[in-house]
């Protein structure tokens, strides 16, 4: 404790817990390479879009499934 407080990593605020700084370039991993920005999310009310030409063929997820007696 007494070598991070004498390396100022250690962040003191009055009426708080201390806490650790933490910077990116030292921590272990790859850094953040792409954000992808543009896709939106989806509203939790929408349908689902069955208009995709990559989509596999059936609905496999078990809504809205009808079933024809002929």
């Amino acid at each position: 404790m007494d070598r991070l407080v004498k390396a100022e990593t250690i962040c003191y605020e009055r009426g708080q817990m201390p806490r650790l700084k933490l910077y990116l370039d030292e921590m272990p991993g790859v850094p953040l390479q792409s954000v992808w920005a543009d896709i939106l999310p989806v509203p939790a009310q929408s349908t689902e879009r069955l208009d995709y030409a990559t989509q596999k063929p059936g609905d496999t997820s078990g809504a809205n499934h009808q079933v024809f007696v002929g």
